[in-house]
């Protein structure tokens, strides 16, 4: 009577095991599809984010150069009766009459209403992949800023003491006056600094120092002494470049100590863009004898490598009759003696100079004008302490550009006929329409998704502000 029920139980014993082993081996096979479907649907999503990512950044590109195309055109019609070259009193004026004078350009510097973070709808501090590091360089590095990016920077940076790493006394008249290219490995140990910056952290980013204000500022002058064409003396986070060609001007771009991130972002985004790296007070001179009298005569040169008076001897000193403006970035420093010069500051020396010039700062009404539109980037930014943007709006006013009139910036009344005008409002309109007729047919391309609308509506707005030529 024991045996049969005990045989049973064997028996329905072995019949579990082979189901439970057969229940685990399809689990097993199961777990493995699905873990094999899970990362194909990763790898897919990875893959579509990619292309998503390319397809994005080839429309940004489009775009700007659509809109390039458009506000040079603009400042070929502007430059065709440049203002007469202001004196000191009347500056202030004219900036304020041109920085007005092109509705596109005003709503893209300082909107009105609530702003974006996107750079192709208005000004931005930064584009790209850029993040906030503590882990930066004290000083200024060839490469990237980012230590965990380039770890050997320190192998090239830059010497601002005016003495060589051996200790010898530098006299060239370079980039920076006494500056040189050395290793700041030593000096690390013991110099104190705040190692925060903005970094693409090895992919493309751009940003900038330069506030809304202070751009529109250097457009206004640029378009009232018929600029076509700015030579910038420091690149740093490329984005005041970007900006400027955006807007319409041809730009070269010179840089001492050239960052990696910045670099990229402008091959990318804006490859029209001249971009020499190496000593300024070489450079800058040197374009401006190869691109001839003629564009020299139309030519902005930005000097914020070389600084006040040593970039008004040393550099300006040598183009100053060729060029239309130059403009001394950081020029509130002058309001206290240079050390190392003839003991007065800036703004007296241009003063005994006998020069006609105009800083960005609270005494210009004009200038105050345009910081006061500036109230949609405060609240955009409020809380972005830790790219210090909030708080950088002050440099406004801590961080003056003062411009210079240059030999070129005068007036030819020789060409200014009823007749010349009316040919070059024709000839200016052709050139719009095709513009316009290009823009289209590159958006008629099939795959721009969504973002295709966005750009039609933003080319449409642009050219609203044509309506006059007609």
């Amino acid at each position: 009577m024991l045996a049969f029920p005990a045989l049973l139980l064997t028996g329905y014993g072995s019949l579990f095991t082979i189901i439970l082993a057969s229940v685990n081996s399809a689990d097993g096979v199961s777990a493995q599809a699905t873990t094999s479907w899970g990362r194909e649907r990763v790898e897919w999503r990875t893959m579509r984010r990619t292309h998503l990512k390319q397809q994005q950044s080839s429309l940004m590109q489009q775009r700007a150069r659509i809109d390039h195309e458009e506000r040079a055109i603009a400042l070929q019609l502007s430059g065709m009766m440049p203002e007469s070259a202001p004196s000191s009193r009347t500056f202030d004026s004219l900036v304020h009459d041109w920085a007005r004078s092109d509705q596109t350009i005003l709503d893209y510097l300082l909107p009105v209403g609530r702003a974006s973070k996107e750079i192709g709808r208005n000004w931005a501090p930064r584009a790209g992949s850029c993040v906030f590091s503590s882990n930066c360089w004290c000083y200024f590095v060839v490469g990237s800023q980012d230590k965990g990016v380039n770890p050997r920077g320190s192998d090239r940076c830059e010497n601002r003491t005016g003495y060589r790493a051996d200790g010898s006394r530098d006299t060239s008249l370079g980039y920076h006056e006494g500056s040189v290219l050395q290793n700041c490995t030593a000096g690390e140990q013991w110099k104190p600094c705040r190692a925060k910056c903005t970094t693409g952290r090895g992919s493309a980013c751009l940003y900038t120092m330069m506030r809304p204000a202070k751009l529109l500022s250097v457009i206004a002058i640029a378009r009232a002494a018929g600029v076509t064409h700015i030579v910038e003396e420091g690149r740093a986070g490329g984005l005041s470049a970007y900006i400027y060609w955006r807007l319409g001007f041809n730009v070269t771009s010179i840089e001492y100590m050239p960052i990696d991130e910045v670099g990229k972002a402008l091959e990318t985004w804006a490859p029209a863009i001249t971009r020499l790296d190496g000593d300024g007070h070489l450079l800058v001179p040197r374009v401006i004898r190869d691109i001839g009298p003629k564009l020299a005569a139309k030519t902005l040169v930005i000097f914020d490598g070389e600084k006040r008076k040593s970039a008004f001897r040393n550099t300006w000193s040598l183009i100053r009759s060729r060029v239309a403006v130059g403009a001394f970035d950081d020029s509130n420093v002058g309001l206290v003696p240079d050390r190392n010069l003839t003991g007065e500051n800036f703004h007296d020396f241009l003063e005994r100079q006998g020069e006609a010039w105009w800083e960005t700062n609270y005494t210009n009404a004009a200038f105050t004008g345009l910081v006061g539109l500036q109230g949609p980037y405060y609240d955009l930014y409020a809380k972005e302490k830790q790219f210090q943007v909030r708080d950088n709006f002050a440099s406004n006013y801590a961080d003056a550009i003062t411009f210079v009139v240059g030999g070129a910036w005068k007036r030819s009344e020789a060409s200014r006929t009823g007749r010349t005008h009316l040919k070059v409002r024709q000839k200016v309109k052709k050139e719009l329409n095709k513009v316009r007729h290009d823009a289209r047919r590159a958006m008629a391309q099939p795959g721009h998704g969504q973002l295709k609308k966005q750009q039609a509506s933003t080319t449409r707005g642009s050219g609203s502000t044509w309506a006059w030529l007609g």
